[in-house]
């Protein structure tokens, strides 16, 4: 079998993941579609310099080949390894990890996003129903409206407005979420818990490499698009910004190829030890904080945006003035 056929065997099986919902982040597309012409467009892309006569990792490193770099990188490992088992298996389990992650957070918002939707609605309802009623008891007492009736009444009159609004942001953040924008957004917290994903990655790469007895300098060039998709620099090495203590240490450190191995395996597995005690940090307290938060916010704004009103009402009523 040819390098080629092995790109073309590697293609398919990107695609079957993509398919079961593994999403691989190789900067082919964010859907199943756009995908697989991304890896069509890429293997007529090294097929052409191969016809020339170049070997596949000659047209794989070279950069006038339109490659994504994560893809770039894949393609590299994978070829000086021989195989594309082992870079696409620890591929596979950045995927889950991540996976795993998102699927935490969008749990832990649906809940409290529910709860800001039925307060939303309830306000807008409860505004048309209780506004007239209020309304007429100002007139029958010959009483000034006050503020905070005067926000009730302007609620009720932009009810279809408000609706409109709320219905347009839904369909930004769908939009954004299909665009590959949320998923590029995260806050402090679940930034650090990718970035340790992401590192324990390229350290398991880095290992297939260093085991294989790859130079170094050539093994950190190899695994280059697939750091700089992790968002440490198109110069990958130990000063690149944002690397975690013991993967700065095992990158930095002087060591035997067959020590260095074994450092960055035992950097795999610790940061794979500490994904799982995150995720299960996070599935017990996001959705607790999720919840305060936001939950908790919007029952407190429908409180004081339905019920302040009649509190007003009843202040005046009982003033002697």
């Amino acid at each position: 079998m040819s390098a080629l056929d092995d790109v073309a065997a590697l293609n398919e099986d990107i695609l079957a993941l993509e398919r079961a919902g593994v999403r691989l982040d190789l900067g082919l597309g964010n859907s199943f579609a756009a995908c697989r012409r991304g890896l069509e467009q890429a293997m007529h892309a090294i097929a052409v310099p191969m016809a020339r006569g170049a070997s596949a990792a000659e047209a794989v490193a070279n950069p006038r080949t339109p490659l994504p770099g994560a893809y770039r990188s894949l393609l590299a490992v994978g070829l000086r390894l021989g195989s594309f088992a082992e870079p696409l298996d620890a591929l596979r389990r950045r995927a889950v990890a991540r996976s795993e992650m998102r699927g935490i957070v969008r749990r832990a918002l649906l809940y409290p996003l529910l709860v800001a939707g039925l307060a939303v609605a309830g306000i807008m309802i409860n505004a048309r129903t209780l506004a007239p009623p209020e309304e007429a008891v100002y007139e029958q007492f010959k009483l000034a409206p006050g503020p905070q009736f005067k926000r009730l009444a302007l609620i009720s009159d932009a009810r279809w407005p408000a609706a409109t609004a709320a219905a347009l942001v839904a369909a930004l953040v769908v939009a954004a979420q299909r665009s590959g924008w949320l998923r590029r957004w995260r806050p402090r917290g679940l930034a650090q818990h990718e970035a340790t994903i992401e590192q324990g990655h390229l350290a398991r790469q880095l290992a297939l490499l260093t085991a294989r007895d790859v130079p170094w300098e050539e093994s950190l060039g190899l695994v280059r698009g697939l750091a700089a998709d992790a968002g440490l620099g198109e110069k990958f090495g130990p000063s690149s910004p944002r690397l975690r203590p013991l993967f700065r240490w095992a990158l930095a450190e002087d060591l035997a190829p067959a020590d260095r191995a074994a450092a960055l395996a035992a950097v795999d597995a610790a940061y794979g030890e500490r994904t799982a005690r995150q995720a299960g940090r996070l599935r017990v307290l996001l959705p607790a904080l999720t919840c305060a938060v936001i939950g908790g916010a919007a029952v407190l704004l429908h409180g004081w945006v339905v019920f302040g009103p009649w509190g007003e009402l009843l202040l005046e009523l009982s003033n002697p003035q």
